[in-house]
């Protein structure tokens, strides 16, 4: 088996918690030769999380001009990689960064027209690996629910102040999007993956504690290219109000109801009311590493694409950007 040799950038929460362990499931298909952090201590603390013999870099342009390197998993800021991945493509680089995939909707349309023939980019979107996917995408297919009509996207919760995502992580406070976008681009990845692409969108944001940037609050509305509408809610203030990430599935015959962590399945329907457990595994992340291996030695695209990921962050980022108005956005689903 050919091993790809892969750097790392980026070493902190979700390099450590996420794909430290599935990367040592990896093994046999990545191996680690080079590590990039601000800091040359946070590479050799990683490296030593792995077990890993690299090279150590402070600076990303110097991974990507490492001729070792012949691919890139980045879990830098969001805000970082479009430059990332326009130099890694520039260079034959294949990379796989951390979602959301960038900042802006102009810097996500920019990455879309990027000619990547020969270079896989792809977007770690653990969501779109869940075993959950397939499991909704068959029950909405058996008819049990009748048609769909309609989709409820629900995340209320509240983010401590105290949280190491915010104590360790302080980009997430002032980075476009914050709050909002690290926990509504998740969702919308599952739904776009289940019902298909939107076409038109229009939503309302609010900021509740300023402590968490420019907005922690917004509601959307939106038309799928099928016809299903939907509606996405989303605040990272509702002290009190924790609750699951919730989808519902609303069809001419009853609903579908997803909760917990994506893992409970609550069918109300045709044959009467029934609830499924779902066993997600490590929540994606392993797969998504063998989907970025398997795209790079056979040439497929990857299930969490750049043009998949393009057409997740106009969903959720675009109302952000233009509250108030109805807004077409552009459709790149495979």
């Amino acid at each position: 088996m050919k091993k790809v040799k892969l750097g790392l950038c980026g070493t902190g929460l979700c390099a450590r918690l996420f794909h430290q362990p599935a990367l040592a499931q990896m093994a046999s298909h990545f191996e680690i030769t080079a590590i990039c952090s601000g800091k040359e201590e946070n590479c050799a603390h990683y490296a030593a999380l792995g077990g890993w013999q690299a090279t150590y870099y402070t600076d990303w342009r110097q991974l990507v001009a490492d001729p070792e390197v012949e691919a890139i998993l980045s879990s830098y800021p969001y805000f970082l990689s479009e430059a990332l991945i326009q130099a890694c493509v520039q260079r034959g680089k294949h990379i796989l960064v951390e979602k959301p995939l960038c900042d802006s909707c102009a810097a996500a349309n920019t990455l879309a027209q990027l000619d990547t023939r020969g270079t896989v980019v792809g977007v770690a979107e653990n969501w779109l690996y869940l075993p959950a996917v397939h499991t909704i995408r068959a029950l909405l297919a058996s008819g049990e629910i009748g048609s769909l009509r309609s989709v409820y996207l629900f995340s209320m919760y509240e983010m401590e102040l105290g949280s190491e995502y915010l104590a360790q992580s302080t980009w997430r406070k002032t980075a476009k999007g914050g709050m909002i976008l690290d926990r509504a681009i998740h969702t919308i990845a599952l739904e776009h993956a289940i019902v298909g692409p939107v076409a038109e969108a229009c939503g309302l944001r609010q900021s509740v504690r300023p402590v968490l940037g420019e907005s922690d609050t917004l509601y959307t509305v939106f038309r799928h290219s099928n016809g299903v509408v939907g509606s996405l809610n989303v605040c990272a203030s509702a002290a009190g109000l924790e609750t699951d990430h919730t989808i519902a599935f609303i069809g001419t015959e009853g609903t579908l109801k997803v909760g917990g962590f994506v893992n409970e399945v609550t069918i109300h329907g045709k044959e009467g009311e029934r609830t499924l457990s779902i066993d997600n595994g490590d929540n994606g992340y392993l797969a998504e590493l063998q989907d970025f291996y398997t795209a790079i030695t056979t040439g497929s695209e990857m299930v969490s694409s750049l043009r998949r990921a393009v057409m997740d962050l106009n969903t959720a980022l675009a109302p952000l950007e233009s509250p108030g108005q109805w807004l077409t956005l552009p459709s790149y689903a495979p």
